[in-house]
């Protein structure tokens, strides 16, 4: 509805134009004299009504020419020129008057009005010529004015900036001419300039520069736009309200040629110590730039960009708006000062934590890289400190490494190591990246340990060696990374600067008199990191660097000292170098090293004494070194954990016998046996192989005793691991050799202990032997009552059953011993295990177990109070056996037993029934001399009187009266006739009296025959077997 309104508005306001336009051509010549004349009269006053100061001495200038060039007047000269320009308001006043005149000479003066038409149309072309020249001359005036410093004051407070803007809406060329020259002097003049850009001047100037391109107007228009970008604090102004950087952009799109100057306007728009609003126009009208144009534009360029990467607020929007991109266009190629004007700019935004992640996602890594090659020294300089403080976001590492940055270092590194402000940043770079644990092997690849080489070996900065030595320490954290760093020579370098208190000298002849004390730290946490690699220790023995570790472990540092001592420690595992090591000093510096506050520099100390002292020669040293009285002060006085290390190195120690003794005069059984308490099984375990190494010296088995150790022992065997059985058993069993302290030992547990390792407690068969060497050393006249109520005899017949021959051989021995007491023959009777395990011993294929286990039963059965007992259990089968053995004393002992078995018929009926004893004892007299065994008169007369009681006695009789027999008693007797012939055998030797039989032989007694020959034995046997 609205729109048909004003169509239909504009309809009657159109008819009313045209009949208005028609009523004026009639009346025009009526009023075409009227109006000439008082137009002539004013065109004459105009100059004559100024009442303004000419010289400029102060006046009121309201009417002067200069703002008349601008302002409207009520005299009839404007009012015609208004007329003439069709002013509808004149028109419609003067309407009635006109119409009413040209009605009454509108047929009469119709030729009259025409010629008044023209020459209205001729006067008014006259005198617009005549005020254009007027305003000619007022902006050529005020042109020359502006030329002049001294005129600025004024003329900014008397508005000529508005009037030149007003002039230059005049479409006048000269005016224009004369408007761009005063636009541009202006300029030049800051309270004009100021007045420009308050009075937006600029806007003016950007439609001037699009309606003229000729050469002289766009130059000076870029020109007076450059001059205003110069005013200070207006900045934020003619960029956002005055759009300076769009029209600048402008200019250059115009005339290429004018890019020099319009970039310098940019660049005087960036010269600000704090940021402005729309600031981001300037920044992305640079960067647009950046990408084309000039040496002289880009590197303007890159200034402005520097003066904005000063500004902290700024930065970040300098890389959203791709600033970093543009730096790698800048540099390539440029000139050395834009080039450093670059490198400048990454510096700056770097400073920026907030934008170091972006920065680098934006490849200014690259652009790092691609500046690193120069030779320039501040370029170097700027681009390790870009790098470095890019490395100190994590997220960063992996881009610096694979965008070349490591490549950028090195090379800053290699060109210039000498000079404190590069390499220090380049080191610091270095040991930023080299704190990230996943990306040092890849470090090192990237070639950084020949830069690092050359910081170290030709920088005499502090800073730089400090941050090159970390970076080494964490590169050495990763053992793949040893071998290059080795190559590298850095071993011999880190030695040298390890140097003594004169000076340390580097590659390139630089002395650093001082030395640092945290260089030392330094050197100390490398080599220690290099030890931590099997076979990097060779490396570092063979190069002489342990005479380096033990300067530097002189150090008053606690951690210094620390890392020394575990260096040493680490070291200590290579045997193959181990004579260097000694060579060189390693042993005193380590038990040094023991007397440290610092309770690790301890702990590692004792860990390497224990690697060491591998051979005696090495021992003697430590022993030498006064190392035992430390270590018994640490195992008595320390902490629980130094307790465990000093305990190691004692019982490392008590392997050699050379240092036994010494050993326990210096306090070390008072030291083990408090390690003993400790609740570690790992040092109860080495108290244990500490005492089983110290009991085995003669001289200190009964201090051992008599300081209580045998209890320790005993209590340390309740463990679960089979080497403190071991241990536990070797010291009992050394400890029970000494005669003067069997029953302590026995009494304090050591059988007690001896018999559950054995019998419960120990799988393995060298550990159950040992128990029953200890056993077997324990058992004499004073403990044997202990030991019996202690179930020895079960348990050893329990352990003979093992298939061992030496336990079987000792568990022989350890029955012969007991058969020698006749409480021990009583128990051994009265078990029938034991018995049982004595006669298969007897049985055993070990010629030497088999003799001891005869030899035993022969005790058994010469004790009239066992005898009974030990024939039942079967005992006949081992004196048989006996009776074969090439052992004399074993034969005689056989004979003597079963001589004395012949004192009751029914022992003598189960020797003849369920035996051949009685063959065997004919054969062996009578093979006498046929076999190597010479039988002495009295085994001969053993064995004839055996047959002939046997052969007497009634029950026994029958069973040897076989043809076998028969024959063998009279081989013997032809045998025993030569013999006696030969040799002149007597029988005084041979006596039989009343005891040598049985109560039931009074028969024989009674006849009174006394028999004084073994042959008259042999006969009295035949005759009784064969008349009764």
């Amino acid at each position: 509805l609205e729109k048909k309104l004003a169509k239909q508005r504009a309809a009657r306001m159109a008819a009313i134009e045209q009949s208005a336009k028609n009523d004026e051509d009639l009346k025009s010549s009526a009023m075409a004299d009227t109006q000439l004349s008082g137009m002539n009269q004013q065109v004459s006053k105009v100059f004559a009504t100024y009442e303004g100061d000419q010289f400029s001495t102060g006046g009121i200038y309201l009417d002067g020419m200069i703002y008349l060039s601008r302002m409207a007047d009520s005299s009839i000269k404007t009012k015609k020129l208004k007329t003439a320009l069709s002013d509808a308001e004149i028109k419609k006043q003067k309407e009635a008057e006109i119409i009413e005149a040209e009605q009454k000479k509108k047929t009469e003066n119709a030729e009259k009005d025409a010629n008044s038409k023209l020459a209205n149309r001729d006067i008014i072309k006259n005198s617009a010529e005549e005020d254009m020249n007027a305003k000619l001359t007022c902006v050529i005036s005020l042109c020359n004015w502006s030329r002049n410093p001294a005129n600025a004051s004024r003329l900014a407070t008397e508005g000529t900036v508005r009037a030149i803007m007003q002039l230059s809406l005049e479409p006048s060329d000269k005016i224009h001419f004369y408007c761009v020259a005063a636009f541009r002097y202006m300029s030049e003049q800051p309270e004009l300039a100021i007045s420009m850009i308050d009075e937006g001047a600029i806007a003016t100037i950007s439609e001037l520069c699009s309606s003229k391109t000729d050469e002289f107007t766009v130059t000076n228009l870029a020109i007076a736009l450059v001059n205003l970008t110069r005013i200070n604090g207006k900045e934020g102004q003619v960029v956002g309200e005055a759009a300076i950087v769009l029209a600048l952009m402008n200019l250059i799109m115009i005339r290429v040629e004018l890019g020099v100057i319009c970039v310098r306007g940019l660049y005087n728009l960036t010269c600000v110590d704090i940021s402005y609003q729309f600031i981001e126009r300037v920044i992305r009208a640079l960067v647009s730039l950046s990408m084309s144009g000039a040496a002289n534009v880009k590197h303007l360029c890159a200034a402005a960009l520097c003066n904005l990467s000063d500004l902290k607020s700024v930065r970040p929007r300098m890389v959203e708006e791709g600033a970093i991109t543009v730096l790698t266009t800048l540099s390539r190629g440029a000139e050395t000062r834009t080039r450093r004007v670059c490198a400048v700019i990454l510096q700056n935004l770097s400073a920026a934590k907030s934008v170091r992640v972006e920065m680098a996602s934006r490849s200014s890594v690259t652009a790092a890289y691609g500046l690193s090659s120069d030779q320039d020294p501040i370029i170097l300089r700027c681009i390790g400190l870009t790098l470095s403080r890019l490395a100190m976001e994590p997220s960063n590492v992996q881009r610096i490494i694979f965008e070349s940055g490591i490549s950028a270092l090195c090379n800053i590194a290699v060109k210039y190591p000498t000079i404190p402000g590069i390499s220090q940043p380049v080191a610091s770079a270095f040991q930023l990246l080299s704190s990230h644990q996943p990306y040092r092997v890849s470090i090192a690849a990237e070639g950084s340990v020949t830069a690092i080489a050359s910081l170290l070996l030709s920088s005499a900065d502090m800073f730089t060696l400090q941050h090159s030595l970390l970076a080494l320490c964490n590169l050495l954290c990763e053992p793949e990374n040893h071998l290059p760093i080795i190559q590298q020579g850095l071993i011999i370098t880190l030695i040298s600067m390890c140097g003594g208190s004169g000076s340390t000298s580097h590659g390139n002849g630089v002395e650093v008199v001082q030395e640092n004390d945290l260089i030392k730290d330094f050197c100390s946490l490398a080599f220690l990191n290099l030890s931590c690699s099997p076979d990097s220790r060779k490396h570092i023995v063979n190069a002489g660097a342990i005479s380096a570790i033990i300067s530097v472990a002189k150090h008053s540092s606690e951690v210094t000292k620390r890392r020394c001592a575990a260096t040493l420690c680490n070291i200590s595992y290579f045997s193959a170098g181990m004579g260097r090591m000694v060579s060189d000093g390693i042993i005193p510096s380590i038990v040094s090293l023991v007397l440290a506050k610092d309770m690790d520099t301890v702990h590692y100390s004792c860990a390497a004494l224990c690697h060491l002292c591998c051979t005696v020669e090495n021992a003697k040293l430590i022993l030498e070194s006064g190392a035992v009285k430390n270590l018994v002060h640490g195992a008595l006085e320390g902490d629980n954990v130094t307790k465990q290390y000093c305990g190691a190195v004692l019982s490392s120690l008590s392997f050699y016998e050379a240092a036994r003794v010494t050993l326990c005069e210096l306090g070390a059984i008072a030291a083990l046996k408090g390690l003993a308490e400790l609740n570690d099984d790992v040092t109860k375990q080495r108290c244990l192989v500490a005492f089983a190494n110290l009991s085995d010296e003669d001289s200190i088995q009964k201090k051992m005793v008599d300081e209580g150790v045998v209890s320790i022992i005993a209590e340390l065997a309740n463990s679960n691991q089979e080497i403190n059985y071991i241990c536990c058993a070797k010291a009992i069993c050394n400890l029970a050799y000494c005669q003067s302290t069997k029953l302590s030992v026995a009494t304090e547990g050591g059988v007690h202990a001896l018999l559950m390792i054995s019998m419960v407690k120990s799988v393995d068969r060298v550990t159950k032997l040992l128990c029953v060497m200890g056993l077997n050393n324990l058992l004499d006249t004073t403990t044997i009552k202990f030991m019996l109520n202690e179930g020895l005899i079960g348990s050893i017949a329990n352990l003979s059953k093992l298939s061992d021959s030496h336990i079987s051989n000792l568990s022989a021995g350890i029955f012969n011993q007991l058969s020698r007491y006749s409480e021990a023959r009583v128990k051994m009777t009265e078990r029938a295990a034991a018995l049982s395990a004595l006669l298969k011993l007897a049985d055993s294929h070990e010629n030497e177990t088999q003799i001891v286990a005869v030899r035993t039963c022969c005790n058994l059965v010469l004790d009239n109070n066992i005898r009974g007992a030990a024939i039942k259990a079967g005992v006949y089968a081992s004196l048989e056996k006996g009776l074969l053995l090439q052992d004399k004393d074993t034969v005689r002992q056989c004979l003597a037993s079963i001589f004395s078995v012949c004192t009751e018929d029914l022992f003598m009926e189960q020797m003849a029934k369920s035996t051949r004893i009685p063959v065997t004892l004919i054969k062996y007299i009578s093979n006498s001399d046929h076999s190597n065994v010479t039988l002495t008169p009295e085994e001969y007369s053993l064995g004839a009187r055996t047959l002939c009681m046997l052969s007497w006695c009634t029950r026994s009789r029958l069973f040897l009266q076989t043809k076998e027999v028969f024959l063998l008693l009279i081989a013997l007797v032809d045998m025993g006739t030569k013999q006696q012939t030969q040799n002149q055998w007597t029988a005084t030797n041979i006596v039989t009296t009343k005891e040598s039989f049985s109560e039931g032989s009074e028969s024989a007694n009674s006849s009174g025959a006394l028999l004084t020959s073994s042959a008259e034995w042999i006969a009295a046997s035949i005759r009784y077997l064969l008349l009764g």
